[in-house]
């Protein structure tokens, strides 16, 4: 999670609402549903 902490200061929160709720919900109240998605993370190492 290091390259997390290192991008911008929402990419954290919007990734734990992600695996926390399942969810996210933009500011004008539309919900997207994440409960049944795979997330693939990937780092570049070197």
């Amino acid at each position: 999670f290091d390259e997390i902490e290192k991008a911008h200061p929402e990419v954290f929160n919007i990734l734990l609402q992600v695996l926390e709720d399942g969810r996210l919900t933009d500011g004008q109240g539309r919900t997207v549903d994440f409960r049944n998605t795979v997330l693939i993370m990937t780092s570049n190492v070197g």
